[in-house]
């Protein structure tokens, strides 16, 4: 099975990247990501791609089905990633990595890699999903999309996005799920081409997800 990965270009990941802090309704509990650690080489956490270019379409219905986070925030810090290609699976026909030392490993996975962003949003009001107000969560962008503008700290957003790998999101349709706020109380989308909602205020997304 084919997957992508994150994998961040220095030797250690960000304390903010290494543990996020989520809440349930338990209360707030940290959960670590899954990081495999190799030797003078950097360090991998798992991520999802959406290829540039290859971006699904939604209309209002989808879009709102197939979100699995529905959030308002602001972008707090960023980090850069490439995403690589990840391999699963017991057998040589589902991962052609069995075997291979992590130095290879490194080498195969580095061929097709593509430069991503994860982003920090602090959650200024959830809509679905599991996130509160106050938490952080992380968005994984791919870098040099026109179809996926970059979330600038800046800015305040309301996103619907699917799950990640390791606590990470992805939103839905590169930018079909990302609408940044005017000042008037309301969101508009980043690129109407995409977005199947012209604009949204907070009180239209928690209806629509109702």
């Amino acid at each position: 099975m084919l997957t992508w990965s994150g994998q961040v270009g220095s030797l250690s990941l960000s304390k903010r990247y290494a543990r996020l802090k989520m809440r349930t309704g338990a209360g707030r509990v940290s959960v670590a990501l899954a990081i495999v650690v190799m030797a003078l080489v950097g360090c991998t956490s798992v991520v999802p791609s959406q290829s540039a270019g290859d971006y699904p379409a939604y209309d209002e219905q989808s879009l709102v089905e197939a979100s699995i986070l529905v959030i308002e925030g602001t972008p707090v810090a960023t980090e850069k990633v490439v995403l690589t290609p990840r391999h699963e699976g017991d057998s040589a026909k589902e991962n052609p990595l069995l075997g291979l030392s992590d130095d290879e490993k490194k080498r195969a996975m580095d061929e097709g890699g593509v430069p991503a962003t994860a982003v920090t949003l602090e959650v200024t009001a959830a809509h679905r999903g599991q996130a509160a107000v106050g938490d952080e969560v992380v968005i994984v962008q791919t870098d040099g999309s026109s179809s996926e503008p970059p979330l600038q700290e800046s800015e305040h957003y309301l996103l619907f996005a699917r799950d990640g790998f390791d606590r990470t999101y992805v939103i839905l349709g590169g930018s079909a799920g990302m609408y940044v706020a005017v000042g008037d109380g309301s969101y508009r989308a980043v690129q109407t081409d995409a977005a199947p909602f012209e604009s949204l205020t907070s009180t239209d997304a928690a209806a629509l997800v109702k």
